[in-house]
């Protein structure tokens, strides 16, 4: 649109209304790219619901029966209704409880599958609660429901998998206080609307060319700029390692990953600082012949063509305007020739017909579907020879490329196993560290390097490997503990609450409580108003008899967030053990009306109420455990008289 609000002539009959309002006003100077981009998937990386198919299914290990419904019958589902969701993912439990979420967003774009964002339902008044969750189903294209990755697991979250901001780093540039409004406490306090109001924007145009609406004021003449400089940083100018660099903030994931700077700050303001200094990301040292769904740029960089010339980027096959399916296989095969001596068609000639061309190696006769079998998707069959589409192991149902482009790779194997990571044993090394090597030779750049390996192991449940990381590093309460000194081009790690968070934990969990004290102290020190080291701490207070250090931490959490339950349940404890059902009592009331699809919750506030004669708080923990689970219901006493022992039930 124009200084006036006008649609420009040139876009007549464009539908304004189909694009996020982040990227409108680039139609006006590139209307075609944007009608080309909104055929990307990254177009539709995240957003409203649209369209939910129906579906059931029943976990096999746990017996749980999830129904995703358009038309929901019971209390929860018209009250979902009413408020104008469309879709209502019921959860039947073995013991006949129910616990159901409203479909509140959409993550992904279909291609491959849809991730469903959820929202409570609250078990008996049918309020639609803030806090959002991963579905445990997903919609996967072609196959249509399935369990989510996550809940193939053992242990599983189940309906409890948290939606946090930070897990849609990569499907939108909305941080999560900007989602949120403020820093949420739990962290998937997100909104129930924040799908539909789109605070969860897909990505846009500024995803990759950093923040726009400087460029459009330098081009419309209300901003003027010196000679060359049209506002966005020149990306095709850059080092094709830092153009690699872009892609990868999403197309690299690996076994372990964590941001120390927002993937999606001021490109302006990273180039030359390389993403493996902000967003460590760590891979199996030995290649896996199976690939990750998202490890596009760490397959490429095992392949021969990178390591030959390692000018390569995305770009030099991938038109990022487009997704893969409207580029078409013949596009890449012509990639492929580029280099290869030759167009497509010499290609396809040489690879049908002559052997031994310089285009392509392959024997006379020999075709693409006796080497993978199956038959070529295009006449000269590069990519389909060499750059296999096999189920990656960590989304099962789905076939995606392997960016490892191999001479002959494997036969693709579309039934593996889930799994987690791609070596669960194996040593992990620093993607791309070899940038880093000048930084790292410092002691400065020794001791990150340290801390961004423990983090690691860490995150892939490789606790000893991580400890033996964590001791090699300055004592928690020590000065240099916290030290923010790193050689440029690295963002810090020691300077992070989060980094000694993770640290506590281990050593609590060895039994090392002085340091595990000390490493809270840190990350409470780093952050004071941080809610989750305030309660980590807590709890090693209460676990250490330090009751009055309970009360200052769970104090100052519920200062600021007065509706979380995570507070309350550390005093509910606390109250247990202090002989206090009445203070006890409190808590768990507290509890249950921040969180009340906590079954367990419940039947601990009957438990109390019986005991203390509040009839009240007896009936509403009753009422509600007959339908969160029948079975803890069914083990209260009646009223007035002492409780049985908890069955441990859900």
């Amino acid at each position: 649109m124009d200084s006036a609000g006008e649609v420009p002539a040139a876009s007549a009959g464009f539908d304004f209304a189909s694009i996020p309002a982040s990227y409108r006003s680039c139609v006006p100077c590139h209307l075609p790219v944007v009608r080309a981009y909104l055929g990307h998937g990254m177009a539709a990386s995240a957003g409203p619901v649209a369209e939910v198919p129906s579906g059931e299914l029943t976990h096999p290990l746990t017996g749980v029966e999830y129904r995703l419904e358009t038309e929901p019958a019971g209390r929860a589902g018209r009250a979902a209704a009413d408020a104008g969701y469309e879709a209502v993912l019921t959860a039947a439990y073995p013991d006949g409880g129910r616990r159901s979420q409203a479909v509140v967003g959409r993550i992904g774009a279909g291609i491959f599958d849809i991730s469903w964002a959820t929202a409570e339902i609250h078990p008996t008044t049918g309020e639609v609660l803030d806090r959002l969750f991963f579905a445990p189903v997903e919609t996967v294209t072609g196959h249509g429901m399935e369990l989510s990755p996550f809940d193939l697991h053992p242990g599983s979250a189940g309906l409890d998998m948290a939606l946090t901001g930070d897990c849609l780093t990569c499907h939108t540039t909305a941080r999560p206080e900007e989602i949120a409004g403020a820093d949420p406490f739990p962290n998937h306090r997100l909104g129930v609307d924040a799908f539909a109001a789109g605070a969860v924007a897909p990505l846009g145009c500024d995803a990759c060319h950093g923040p726009t609406e400087r460029h459009a004021k330098i081009m419309t003449g209300e901003v003027t700029a010196a000679r060359g400089d049209n506002g966005l940083p020149s990306l095709g100018q850059w080092p094709a390692a830092a153009q690699r660099d872009v892609c990868g903030r999403c197309h690299l994931q690996g076994d372990a990953r964590f941001e120390l700077a927002s993937p999606h700050a001021d490109l302006a303001a990273l180039e030359g600082k390389p993403l493996a200094g902000r967003v460590p990301t760590f891979v199996a040292a030995k290649p896996v012949e199976d690939h990750r769904f998202v490890s596009q740029l760490e397959r490429l960089a095992l392949s021969a063509c990178f390591l030959q010339s390692q000018q390569m980027t995305c770009t030099t096959c991938h038109d990022p305007h487009l997704g893969a399916r409207d580029q078409g296989t013949a596009s890449f095969d012509a990639a492929c020739g580029e280099c290869h001596g030759g167009s497509a068609e010499t290609v396809s000639a040489s690879a049908t017909s002559t052997a031994g061309a310089s285009t392509c190696s392959r024997e006379e006769g020999l075709t693409v579907e006796a080497v993978l079998g199956e038959p070529a998707r295009s006449d000269a069959g590069c990519v389909d020879c060499h750059m296999r589409r096999s189920q990656p192991f960590d989304l099962p149902h789905v076939r995606s490329a392997d960016h490892w482009i191999q001479r002959q790779p494997p036969r693709p194997t579309d039934s593996l196993p889930h799994r987690q990571f791609a070596d669960a044993g194996g040593e992990l090394v620093l993607f791309d560290g070899e940038r880093l090597a000048p930084m790292l030779a410092s002691p400065e750049g020794a001791r990150w390097l340290d801390a961004a390996e423990a983090l690691a192991y860490a995150t892939a449940a490789r606790f000893p490997e991580a400890l033996e990381r964590f001791d090699r590093l300055p004592a928690p309460g020590s000065p240099e503990a916290t030290s923010s000194a790193v050689p440029e081009g690295l963002d810090p790690i020691l300077s992070r609450p989060s980094f000694h968070s993770s640290r506590a934990l281990l050593l609590q969990a060895h039994g090392r409580f002085g340091e595990a004290m000390a490493a809270w102290d840190d990350a409470v020190a780093l952050d004071p108003e941080g809610a989750s080291s305030r309660l980590g701490r807590a709890r090693l207070r209460l676990d250490t008899g330090d009751l009055r250090g309970v009360v200052e931490d769970t104090e100052a959490v519920l200062a600021d967030h007065p509706e979380s339950d995570g507070p309350w349940r550390m005093r509910a404890e606390m109250a247990e053990r202090l002989g206090r059902p009445d203070m006890a009592l409190a808590a768990v009331e507290n509890i249950t009306a921040a969180w009340p699809s906590d079954a367990r919750a419940w039947h601990r506030q009957g438990l109390l109420a019986s005991v203390l004669g509040r009839r009240e708080s007896y009936d509403s923990a009753r009422s509600h455990l007959e339908i969160l689970s029948p079975e803890l219901a069914a083990s209260l006493p009646p009223f007035g008289q002492m409780p049985v022992p908890n069955p441990g039930a859900r």
